[in-house]
């Protein structure tokens, strides 16, 4: 199902088509070439229908522009998957949505060496996955349950996906099912591989051995091994398998008491991850390093708040996005640091309502991207994608709080 959406929303300078709140003042990348830094904000709404929408995932296209991918809801109806293409300076080329009478969320989007996207979710109780090219034009989707293991399996959900060394792709998430007396369910992690047209390979769900949890995030090692990251309160915060999907080490009592939502993988093997330690209070932005094995080489704090994303920039040190815990309402927060974990800079920006950065990247020029969502309190369309680029300095030109009306 694709649907039209029309809408112009705020901040600074009304765009084109969905796009608003863009500072078209310019700045110089770190190779010398100059780039747009903007805020901006899309929305939609079917008629007078009014919808709320965010972008959970970007990545960088072939062109200098960025896809996203995320979900919008029309009230009364169920979300459907939001997919769009922006140019280089943050103009919407196309935008579609995918979906049908169930409840269709987008957690993560990667280009694959191929030059497509695929785009992993769910569909309403299952895993979803969607291979599309740079026009958006479906190659395949494809929906995932494990309905034929014993006792009747409630839902699969997909957070993550990697392309893998064969072409394929592994999917990190969580399986539902349900209490073995009375009603209700409880979650544990599950790993799907595929291969390039997304036919099954296996589908296993590590409930028994790691416990209750969700993996949120997946990389492929040297060796082909899966390295999972994600939420495991019985455990630890990641676990490993082999390529046939059997379970091969577990962090537990490793000494990592932290949530971990955001992963890069070093050329040499070693893991970049970011999240949230556990309390006290809503707990701190944490980002600690670790080796192949997944022995910790680092670990350090940086105030009240969590890391959703991570990635190493193109002088060797790493950028966090996520969010930083305020009175009154969370600020959007770019963190740079260097490879010990120490700060270079940090910058945060206060907008209306809880904002919140789900992913961030670098452009091969050396602008950083980043994508999320925010609130606004009291308007009749309350949630909005937010999509930001900055200099190499996380700096933004002449924002403006101002509402469009």
């Amino acid at each position: 199902m694709e649907n039209s959406y029309k809408y112009t929303v705020l901040l600074t300078l009304v765009g084109i088509g969905l796009v608003a709140a863009r500072c078209d003042s310019s700045t110089t990348g770190s190779k010398g070439s100059t780039t747009a830094t903007f805020l901006q904000s899309v929305t939609a709404t079917n008629g007078n229908t009014e919808a709320a929408a965010y972008t959970r995932a970007i990545a960088e296209t072939g062109d200098g522009g960025y896809m996203l991918a995320g979900m919008i809801q029309t009230k009364n109806q169920e979300a459907d998957i939001y997919v769009t293409r922006l140019s280089p300076e943050g103009d919407t080329r196309w935008e579609k949505t995918f979906g049908g009478k169930s409840k269709d969320i987008a957690y993560d989007l990667i280009r694959t060496s191929a030059g497509d996207y695929v785009i992993v979710g769910i569909r309403g109780n299952k895993t979803y996955l969607l291979r599309i090219n740079g026009q958006g034009m479906v190659s395949w989707e494809r929906s995932y349950n494990r309905d034929d293991q014993p006792g009747h399996l409630l839902s699969d959900e997909g957070f993550a996906v990697v392309e893998t060394d064969n072409g394929g792709f592994a999917i990190a998430g969580r399986t539902a099912v349900p209490w073995e007396s009375g009603g209700g369910s409880y979650s544990g992690p599950s790993i799907l591989r595929v291969d390039e047209d997304g036919h099954v390979l296996w589908f296993k769900d590590y409930l028994k051995d790691v416990g209750k949890g969700q993996a949120l995030m997946i990389t492929q090692t040297s060796d082909g091994d899966f390295f999972v990251p994600g939420l495991f309160p019985n455990s630890g915060p990641f676990f490993k398998v082999t390529t046939g999907g059997k379970l091969d080490d577990l962090s537990q009592n490793k000494n990592q008491a932290a949530l971990y939502k955001g992963l890069t993988t070093l050329p040499g093997g070693d893991h970049i991850v970011t999240g949230r330690t556990f309390g006290p209070g809503l707990g701190q932005l944490v980002a600690a390093k670790l080796s192949a094995s997944g022995e910790q080489l680092w670990h350090n704090t940086y105030g009240a708040g969590i890391g959703e994303a991570i990635v190493q920039t193109q002088d060797e040190n790493y950028i966090i996005g996520g969010i930083k815990y305020q009175d009154g309402g969370n600020q959007i927060i770019l963190l740079k640091i260097d490879q010990k974990g120490k700060v270079i800079w940090e910058k945060s920006q206060e907008l209306a309502g809880d904002a919140m950065l789900y992913d961030v990247e670098q452009t091969t020029n050396g602008a950083i991207i980043a994508t999320g969502r925010f609130n606004l309190p009291g308007w009749r369309v309350p949630v909005f994608p937010l999509v930001l680029r900055t200099d190499t300095q996380g700096d933004i030109q002449n924002i403006e709080a101002k509402i469009q009306g």
